[in-house]
C-alpha cells in the first residue's frame, strides 16, 4: 500500500505523475526525479489539498491567530496549561478551552 503525500502544488503533483510534463522541467534535480520513481514503484502517492486546508502550513508559515489555531486543532495538538491558568483552575475560577 502507497503512502499518500498530500500537497498543494498541482504542477509538482502532474510532474511527479507525467515526466514530459513541459519541455522546461529538464533543470528538475535528482529529488524530484526520485520522487517520480518512488511513485512509479507504487510507494507513495502524491493527491492534492486545498491550500486552505494544508495542515502542515501550520508548521511551517507565520499564520494568523485564528487560521494557527484552525490548523493546531486539526493536528490534534492541545493548549497547554500555563502555571497562571494552573493555579486558576485548582482553585476553581477558571477552565481550560
Amino acid at each position: 500500500m502507497a503512502t499518500i503525500i498530500f500537497g498543494d502544488n498541482q504542477g509538482a503533483i502532474a510532474l511527479s505523475k507525467n515526466s514530459q510534463f513541459h519541455p522546461r522541467t529538464k533543470h528538475i534535480d535528482i529529488q524530484h526525479n526520485y520522487n517520480r520513481e518512488r511513485q512509479d514503484a507504487g510507494d507513495v502517492e502524491f493527491r492534492y489539498i486545498q491550500t486552505a486546508e494544508q495542515v502542515a502550513d501550520g508548521l511551517t508559515k507565520s499564520l494568523p491567530r485564528e487560521k494557527f489555531n484552525a490548523f493546531r486543532e486539526a493536528l490534534g495538538v492541545r493548549k497547554v496549561a500555563t502555571l497562571e491558568d494552573d493555579a486558576r483552575i485548582n482553585k476553581g475560577v477558571v477552565t481550560m478551552d
